[in-house]
């Protein structure tokens, strides 16, 4: 099957205001988002620490642990004006699903508890309830571009292949919280039986011209 890709701008973007501003003071809802079956013992401590932090500085804290209930509060909450920001609280993985789940209107802030936290350290968020408290209260929303492939947004990367294997065969084992030695049984396998399909590469820019053909 053919892979669609394309860049998507926020909505700041498109209508040329200004890339960073404050959020309205008066929004005083936050939306955590997060996996109930993912994370430590300690992990969910820290967020229920951050909860209450959150709650003490005046703000009114939902939790969502299923995409669509995320995504009918997340709404709900635009329309209003109520809601200042949603919390991904989790890995890269979950920062990207909640991306795709609410509008793309709604702040998003990255509190990184995952395995590699690539964009977490990108972006520089602590996950100390204080720095939490901080970014909520003090932070202005940036705009980001996004890329999109088959209708979905991608914060990090995008991959093909036999990386893309090996990463498929984790997530359709996974049980719990992912730690970096579960990725060298997957790795294995994918080399023991990945039979490298032949890829055809499109370039937008030139739809007439005939596709790249490759292996990985």
């Amino acid at each position: 099957p053919k892979l669609a890709m394309g860049m998507d701008s926020q909505p700041e973007t498109e209508t040329r205001r200004a890339l960073a501003f404050r959020p309205d003071p008066a929004a005083k809802t936050l939306l955590f988002s997060l996996n109930p079956r993912a994370g430590s013992r300690s992990r969910r401590r820290q967020i229920e620490e951050i909860h209450a932090a959150l709650e003490s500085a005046g703000y009114l804290v939902k939790t969502a642990t299923e995409l669509g209930q995320l995504t009918e509060l997340a709404e709900a909450g635009r329309k209003t004006g109520e809601l200042r920001a949603v919390l991904a609280l989790g890995g890269d993985g979950t920062a990207c699903v909640v991306r795709n789940a609410v509008p793309l209107e709604v702040p998003l802030i990255h509190v990184p508890m995952g395995t590699e936290n690539l964009l977490g350290r990108h972006l520089g968020q602590s996950t100390a309830p204080a720095a939490v408290c901080e970014t909520v209260q003090s932070g202005v929303v940036v705009s980001l571009d996004l890329g999109r492939a088959n209708g979905k947004y991608f914060l990090l990367m995008i991959s093909a292949g036999f990386d893309a294997e090996v990463v498929r065969l984790l997530h359709e084992n996974r049980r719990g919280n992912i730690r970096r030695t579960v990725y060298y049984r997957h790795a294995l396998s994918a080399i023991l039986g990945y039979t490298y399909p032949e890829m055809r590469l499109y370039l937008v820019a030139n739809e007439s011209a005939e596709p790249q053909t490759c292996r990985w």
